[in-house]
């Protein structure tokens, strides 16, 4: 009979270079840029409460003046660029050369950056229209059901 060692359980829940925790999400990005059409992977990590903290403090470090004098175009691209900095663990060189220049780029990586994050709270990774949201939070009067 062989035992079952608690050990290995903990090894094989480790990442691998092939299984990733589900806070880190690979996506395959296109880019048509002035140097030609672009093509890479980009890895995604969903933050923590620490590294959230720095997306603040750089964002307004990176701001250079009082918040509310920034209009708000502004603050969100400053947002993002500050959230991307710490959520991207690894993308091709090209992304890092075009991100802070072209918008539509940055945005959509953003949005996918939080839209990876959501889904990793409601405990749903899946997508398209078979991937039920749930919310993840419900506030409602006392005695209602």
């Amino acid at each position: 009979m062989s035992k079952l060692d608690i050990r290995d359980i903990k090894k094989s829940a480790e990442p691998t270079p092939d299984r990733l925790p589900p806070e880190v999400g690979i996506y395959h990005v296109s880019f048509r840029s002035p140097e030609g059409d672009l093509d890479g992977e980009i890895k995604i990590k969903v933050l923590d409460g620490d590294e959230s903290l720095k997306v603040q403090r750089r964002s307004a470090d990176l701001a250079g003046c009082p918040w509310d004098h920034i209009p708000p175009a502004g603050q969100i691209r400053i947002l993002a660029l500050s959230t991307l900095a710490f959520a991207v663990v690894s993308a091709p060189d090209w992304f890092y050369r075009w991100v802070s220049t072209c918008d539509d780029l940055l945005f959509h990586v953003f949005r996918v950056c939080q839209e990876h994050a959501d889904r990793y709270f409601r405990g749903n990774l899946g997508e398209g229209p078979e991937a039920k949201i749930k919310p993840l939070v419900v506030v409602r009067p006392a005695g209602d059901t």
